[in-house]
């Protein structure tokens, strides 16, 4: 199976839907800062958290000198990214040495917020339906989930993640906690973000996605990881990779079209 195709070549339109392919692109295993078209969504989150007023706490610790939203830009959002990371290694850590603080249901239940911010304002209706995020939020399930992930048993994370651990968002963002807790420096496996723009290219497919898509995309994924052959090079690097791509050039759109057949 050819899992790269080169820009433009006329096979990407004769793709069915759910075979995986990418556009070979000049890959490296620098992780590149997110980029997106518009910032909109991110400073919408932004300016919900800090309107509750519950979690000034935790803008300040991960987005420290940003008291307005518009002066969030994309370094910005690295400087988010990291900050994330940074707390996340600590609290992997803390669980791979059986260290874990008495806190710990704190501190994860604060890094799932920082996440919900760097993902942006689709993943709001956590925040603002019923009754709000502590009711739609289970941190014990989610430091199992956690727990599941940086060993590399995605399969048994879904199994949790499917009984009420974080109400109102769905697997677009739920990949993004899972890909977040997978950048931990001692995670077993490396799991990426399946938005619908990573649907959209990868597999054709945009209509609603579920577990078994992601199972297909993340097959897809490490086995391109394979193919280029860069040494420190994984699935998060690729999908960021292609996910600028999308977001800033011509040739995507192209390729979009292409791969969705309504």
């Amino acid at each position: 199976m050819k899992y790269c195709v080169e820009i433009g070549d006329p096979i990407v339109a004769e793709l069915k839907i759910d075979e995986f392919v990418v556009p070979c692109l000049e890959w490296s295993n620098d992780l590149e800062p997110l980029r997106v078209r518009t910032l909109k969504s991110f400073k919408a989150m932004f300016t919900l958290l800090q309107n509750t007023g519950a979690y000034d706490t935790i803008l300040k610790k991960y987005a420290p000198n940003i008291s307005d939203s518009n002066k969030i830009n994309h370094e910005y959002m690295f400087a988010l990214e990291q900050n994330i990371v940074k707390q996340i290694n600590m609290v992997a850590n803390s669980i791979l040495d059986n260290k874990e603080p008495k806190n710990i249901l704190d501190q994860v239940r604060e890094i799932a917020i920082a996440i919900h911010l760097w993902g942006g304002n689709t993943g709001r209706n956590s925040f603002v339906k019923d009754g709000g995020f502590d009711k739609n939020f289970s941190p014990v399930s989610y430091l199992e989930i956690i727990k599941c992930v940086i060993v590399g048993d995605i399969e048994k994370a879904i199994l949790i993640w499917g009984n009420g651990t974080f109400n109102h968002i769905g697997i677009s963002f739920a990949s993004k906690h899972v890909s977040y807790w997978s950048k931990a420096d001692r995670a077993v496996k490396k799991y990426p973000v399946f938005d619908s723009l990573m649907a959209e290219v990868t597999l054709g497919r945009n209509g609603l996605l579920n577990w078994r898509h992601y199972r297909k995309y993340l097959e897809g994924m490490e086995a391109t990881v394979k193919i280029v052959n860069i040494t420190g090079f994984t699935v998060i690097h690729l999908e960021r990779q292609i996910y600028n791509w999308i977001n800033q050039t011509t040739p995507a759109i192209d390729w979009i079209n292409q791969r969705i057949v309504e």
